[in-house]
């Protein structure tokens, strides 16, 4: 059931996750996830919009009776969307702390 769930949500969404080591094409230039984020934009240029959200690395005391967290950290991840114009589907670059963690095609 939890699959399912995975699936149909995945469907909803409309994204569908590159398989590992694929290649995307940006101009005359192929990108995967093993880009610098640095190389990404010089190769693909800006995204067409970024989002951004910053959330609390926290962990739990293994000594505390009450099973409270602490915070350790923060973590950022970044989402930027490319338009490709109307031969390619647009791109989501997932990045997290500054490296890119998936490029994902868009329907």
């Amino acid at each position: 059931m939890r699959h399912v769930l995975i699936t149909a949500t995945a469907l909803l969404v409309g994204v569908v996750n590159l398989a590992h080591g694929e290649t995307i094409r940006c101009g005359s230039w192929l990108v995967d996830d093993s880009v610098t984020v640095e190389e990404l934009v010089r190769k693909c240029g800006e995204p067409a919009s970024k989002r951004s959200v910053e959330q609390d690395v926290r962990v739990r005391s293994p000594n505390d009776l009450n099973s409270s967290t602490r915070k350790i950290g923060t973590t950022v991840t970044e989402y930027w969307t490319y338009d490709r114009g109307t031969q390619a589907a647009p791109l989501l670059v997932t990045i997290v702390d500054g490296k890119i963690r998936s490029i994902e095609r868009i329907r």
